[in-house]
């Protein structure tokens, strides 16, 4: 981000007035177990946390691409999340899902301070809210974007370009006011680190924790003490004077569904990581590409989205194809358990090492790695489309088959977090 741009600073509260409290940030927010049943991106509630939706995701998309992606989907489905980042070129990531509910929504990008403030305005007067937004430098002058849905859940807020001691202040009234938040952005500026945020009002039976300014070590420590009973929602990362910054949104996981987080992980490994999960019966809800001191990083949070996870036999296969494996030269093979039709199990085995580097990046997913194009569109296929039948209403036009073949280690089906991109 360009840090000789100032930023101009817009406070906006939907619904209500809060009083805004003066205190000292901690390095721990945690919210209250109160409120009334929400929706919203991520959130548990049965129109944005299906236990099966079909789905998409992109990612380093152009301004081009990431239109045709738009008039595509538009009818059918909605974006849970958006990312866009200019450093290198103008890249979009997304996030899409069914829209369950059908309701109204609306997606801007490449506005002014101005031109977002008013697109706001508009917004909330047709009775929508906003559940994303975003901000970059494009074309030497600072860009906003942001995705609005139609208002059916109550109370919510949204604050851009705040301080620290602001963003502190907001956090109070708003966890006074039994809000939660749902997006959470840090960006530079010639002024130095602000922030964004948006809130809506705390499913009922729901705790969160906010986490920010922490190290990498730190971000490994507070995963591994929450990933038992909380899950993210969200992630950001930040290069700063200090050294990597991350922040992360955490909810209860109050369904016990699955769920993994990897971050700090290159073109390539997303790549792998996405197919791997994506056999496993997990979907993508929250994407995240970065700037740090080895370059352009890549994070995700992924969500079971199929009962291949649970499949009670998943274990006994997994050690009887290792073993099988194991006692040949062959470089890999690939695995599909039907039960009544449905996919039960995917999985791929191999040493990736044994192939030509040209086709696989070890330790994940063996199949071609697609990351060197400039742009690559990660929806649902593989196998065959009749085994996506649970995760997708059809297979992504143009996708092929995939060659069998993978890892010498998969990645668990329980919450793990891979520093690195790395088991």
């Amino acid at each position: 981000m360009s840090r000789n741009l100032r930023a101009r600073r817009l406070v906006a509260i939907a619904t209500g007035t809060a009083a805004l409290l003066s205190t000292t940030i901690a390095g721990t927010l945690s919210g209250a177990l109160t409120g009334p049943t929400a929706a919203v991106p991520g959130v548990p509630a049965g129109t944005f946390d299906a236990n099966s939706v079909g789905w998409y995701s992109y990612r380093d998309q152009s301004s081009t691409q990431f239109s045709s992606t738009f008039t595509a989907l538009k009818s059918k489905y909605l974006p849970v999340d958006i990312d866009i980042e200019t450093a290198g070129g103008y890249r979009v990531g997304s996030v899409w899902q069914q829209n369950l509910d059908g309701r109204s929504w609306k997606e801007k990008r490449d506005l002014t301070d101005a031109q977002f403030h008013s697109e706001w305005e508009a917004a909330k007067n047709a009775g929508m809210r906003l559940v994303e937004q975003e901000t970059y430098v494009k074309d030497g002058g600072r860009r906003y974007a942001g995705v609005w849905v139609q208002n059916k859940e109550g109370s919510w807020a949204s604050h851009r370009g705040q301080t620290n001691a602001q963003f502190v202040a907001s956090f109070n009234a708003h966890r006074h006011a039994g809000l939660m938040p749902v997006d959470y952005d840090e960006y530079l500026t010639s002024d130095g680190v602000r922030y964004n945020s948006v809130w809506v009002k705390t499913p009922a039976r729901t705790g969160w924790k906010l986490f920010r300014g922490q190290t990498s070590a730190q971000f490994s420590s507070t995963f591994d003490a929450n990933k038992a009973t909380y899950r993210m929602l969200a992630f950001d990362s930040l290069r700063a004077g200090s050294g990597q910054r991350y922040a992360g949104i955490w909810i209860t996981n109050n369904n016990h569904r699955s769920w993994a987080e990897r971050r700090d992980m290159s073109a390539t490994s997303y790549a792998n990581y996405w197919h791997r999960y994506a056999d496993q019966g997990y979907r993508v809800v929250s994407f995240d590409r970065y700037q740090t001191a080895n370059g352009t990083r890549y994070a995700a949070i992924w969500r079971q989205n199929s009962g291949r996870p649970d499949w009670s036999l998943k274990t006994a296969v997994d050690n009887r194809v290792q073993q099988e494996t194991s006692s040949t030269t062959v470089p890999g093979i690939r695995v599909a358990v039907y039960q009544n039709g449905t996919p039960v199990y995917l999985r791929g085995f191999g040493t990736p090492t044994s192939v030509t580097a040209s086709g696989w990046t070890p330790p994940t997913s063996a199949r071609p790695a697609r990351s060197a194009r400039p742009s690559a569109a990660y929806s649902p296929c593989g196998w065959s489309s009749r085994a996506w039948s649970t995760s997708t209403t059809r297979p992504a036009a143009g996708c092929r088959r995939c060659r069998p073949s993978t890892p010498t280690r998969s990645a668990r089906c329980y919450p793990t977090e891979g520093a690195s991109g790395t088991t």
